[in-house]
């Protein structure tokens, strides 16, 4: 069904005819390198993730940013895994897409080296920043890791002002890890504070 819907939105966005700038926006990949299927209830395997991306490519080749919202890892990829799967997505669109076109990638749930919805390690951090050349996009890729992986860019385009994104980290303010220890109180993560209170000073500068 997800696949389904994709192409047709993609049809769609290749023959509005509307004239204005598009943009892609994907979410939840979830590769799962060692799976030899692509039936129901299995998560993608490389080839699946590689086709779709290339058809991706065909029907929209020049999108003015990419937008990656979270999911990159399969639902039984191993902790110490997750970065090498999170790099051969970067790898796949980097081979697909024109390195002059912005990649905007947020963490998801399933996008930690600590277990679902545990927040990430500097060391993760650090391969996610390298992976998606966040650098390129005026991205402090030392701030990232220091904070806890969110962070605000801009890009221009031909027919719009700046535009700026605040790409946020909500594995941060996420409640489930305690949930998964059998706890039912909010996850207090420092580093989630400090994300707020982050996010309202961004919202002040751009307002």
């Amino acid at each position: 069904i997800a696949l389904l819907l994709c192409a047709t939105l993609l049809w769609a966005c290749k023959n509005c005819g509307c004239g204005y700038e598009k943009c892609l926006i994907v979410s939840d990949i979830h590769l799962q390198l060692d799976n030899d299927s692509t039936g129901y209830s299995k998560d993608p395997s490389l080839g699946l993730v590689q086709a779709v991306v290339k058809k991706m490519h065909e029907v929209l080749p020049a999108p003015r940013f990419i937008i990656i919202a979270g999911d990159f890892v399969g639902h039984e990829v191993h902790d110490g895994q997750k970065a090498a799967i999170i790099d051969k997505v970067a790898q796949v669109f980097h081979a697909t897409f024109d390195s002059k076109i912005p990649i905007i990638p947020v963490f998801g749930n399933n996008d930690s080296d600590g277990g679902d919805y545990v927040k990430q390690s500097p060391a993760f951090l650090s391969a996610f920043a390298r992976s998606w050349n966040l650098s390129t996009i005026g991205v402090d890729t030392a701030e990232f890791v220091k904070t806890g992986g969110y962070y605000t860019t801009s890009i221009k385009g031909d027919n719009f002002p700046n535009m700026n994104f605040i790409a946020l980290n909500s594995t941060l303010v996420s409640d489930n890890s305690h949930r998964y220890k059998g706890k039912d109180s909010l996850v207090t993560y420092k580093d989630g504070v400090s994300m707020l209170q982050w996010l309202n000073r961004s919202l002040s500068r751009y307002s």
